[in-house]
């Protein structure tokens, strides 16, 4: 007699799934859900600040014909300029677009015209200057979940992974650089998950090489490329990814479907293309500083160096510190690890990474260190780069629950420290603007003297939003042979030129006193 052996079937197979795999699903998407709202649920802590303030003029149906006649020299109350940041009923998107198209040509209106359409929700909040700019931030944290779902599916694409699937969109969820930027009233959580799920397209389109998927990806593309100029470098990246692969398996058939999503991509943005050469002028303006400001090289590699590594740790400071360097090099190690491994291995996932890495730092960071620039100084022109790291991350730790753990505890700590801050670094050009409108509340019937050479508009804009409304504000368009008006209250210089300080100085016999001093927003008073 032959006796036999059962065999039981293994766990997962077919014949016994596992009855808990759903329940576990569930308890991770509940985990990461948590992680990202307890992140971004109160967007009103920060400060209002310069770049903000833009949205607000542009999605409450206003743009530079509302402010900029101010600068006549009259002296106004200050409600007078708070009025660029109120709703205006008779505006619609269309104005919108035109607006951005004639003063800031660099931002495209996809974003901007969802601002609108979000503030047409609740337009009383708008009565309350900084109360409409809250508003505004609850839309980059929707934006901000829709870039979770497409860091979720560029997950899905890059490996079968079940547990690289789970850690990435967990490392988004918590990590400083994206929370931060999740909460500014800006089109860059938008433009996360724009680039996210484009990529994810490509390679979806690349594995299922089916028509529509690749209209799918030339369509995100184009979405790409109405939230952000900035794509530009994802194109990069993505052809460089393409041509890569294309070498390697000597098939020409992914180059030409890709070349024919460019193509087709190419018509659907061709309208903003268009007032883009028709306000060429104001778009060299806008983005003149990017060129013209140089920096040590060495600064601008630490800098380059501290960007990339908020993306897993940020204690606020704007140097790396002894401290914060070795804490970005041991994170930073891993995913570089990772990387060089997988590349030796040929997998298709580091080549996507790198590629993805690469594409900022081709058209910002090599232009600077070669002709001079900052360019790659503004970390949100980073963001491709820093979500490849994250990429990079996920597959390191992936199955290393004891790193992940610990990677985990380190984002998280991070995101609840620097969302904390009054004034976070993305806040750079206004963090004093809470210290000024304090001394200048301070007095009963101040006049604020602005001119218009050396100071950065968006700041004075935020500036209204904080002061008392008692304040009165004089806006010159020349500080040529200025003479004080007569004002019952305290005279105050916002931001002066220089120059026109040492012209009062000379013509009052006294200099004035300097009473808050920034890079970007300094506070004086003409005694």
């Amino acid at each position: 007699m032959v006796v036999t052996k059962a065999v039981s079937p293994a766990a997962g197979s077919p014949m016994n799934p596992p009855e808990n795999r759903p329940a576990k699903s569930a308890l991770y998407a509940l985990l990461v859900l948590v992680a990202f709202g307890a992140l971004r649920a109160a967007p009103e802590r920060a400060i209002v600040w310069h770049d903000e303030v833009f949205t607000q003029v542009f999605a409450s149906g206003r743009s530079g014909d509302d402010w900029l006649p101010l600068f006549d020299g009259v002296v106004r109350p200050i409600r007078a300029l708070q009025h660029a940041r109120t709703f205006d009923r008779t505006q619609g998107v269309a104005e919108t677009a035109a607006g951005l198209a004639r003063d800031e040509p660099q931002h495209p209106p996809l974003y901007y015209a969802a601002a609108r359409a979000w503030t047409s929700l609740n337009p009383t909040t708008f009565a309350n200057l900084d109360g409409g700019l809250y508003w505004l931030r609850w839309l980059s944290v929707l934006s901000s979940l829709l870039a979770l779902l497409g860091v979720a599916w560029l997950g899905r694409e890059l490996a079968p992974s079940r547990a690289l699937r789970r850690v990435l969109p967990l490392l988004f969820a918590v990590s400083p650089v994206f929370v931060l930027f999740s909460l500014e009233a800006r089109e860059y959580a938008l433009w996360v998950a724009a680039f996210a799920a484009s990529s994810a397209a490509l390679l979806r389109a690349r594995r299922t090489r089916r028509r529509m998927h690749y209209a799918l990806y030339a369509f995100l593309m184009a979405t790409c490329f109405y939230v952000s100029l900035s794509s530009l470098s994802i194109a990069l990246a993505h052809t460089l990814y393409v041509v890569w692969n294309a070498a390697r398996s000597r098939s020409r058939a992914g180059l030409v479907a890709f070349a024919l999503c460019g193509a087709g991509a190419l018509p659907l943005f061709a309208p903003w293309a268009h007032l883009l050469v028709q306000n060429w002028d104001a778009l060299a303006a806008s983005t003149a500083w990017m060129a013209t400001i140089e920096i040590p090289r060495a600064e601008l590699l630490g800098t380059f160096g501290l960007n990339l590594g908020r993306t897993f740790f940020d204690n606020g400071a704007d140097a790396l510190g002894q401290w914060g360097g070795l804490i970005i090099v041991l994170t930073l190690v891993p995913p570089l690890a990772w990387l060089t491994r997988a590349l030796r291995k040929g997998e298709d996932a580091a080549r996507f990474a790198l590629c993805l890495f690469a594409g900022p730092v081709l058209l910002l960071l090599m232009p600077d260190l070669l002709a001079g620039g900052i360019r790659s100084v503004s970390t949100r022109y980073l963001l491709p780069s820093l979500l490849a790291l994250l990429v990079m991350a996920a597959f390191a730790i992936a199955r290393r629950p004891k790193a992940a753990a610990a990677l985990l505890v380190l984002m998280a700590g991070s995101s609840i420290f620097i969302t904390q801050a009054r004034a976070p670094w993305t806040k750079g050009l206004s963090t004093e603007l809470p210290a000024i409108a304090a001394e200048i509340n301070a007095h009963a019937e101040p006049l604020i003297v602005v001119d218009h050479e050396r100071h950065h508009p968006g700041n004075m804009l935020a500036l209204c939003g904080l002061l008392a409304p008692d304040a009165f504000v004089q806006l010159l368009p020349t500080v040529e042979d200025y003479a004080l008006p007569p004002h019952p209250g305290p005279v105050f210089l916002f931001s002066p030129n220089p120059r026109f300080v040492d012209e009062l100085a000379a013509q009052r016999g006294r200099p004035p006193e300097l009473l808050v001093e920034h890079l970007h927003a300094s506070l004086w008073r003409v005694r």
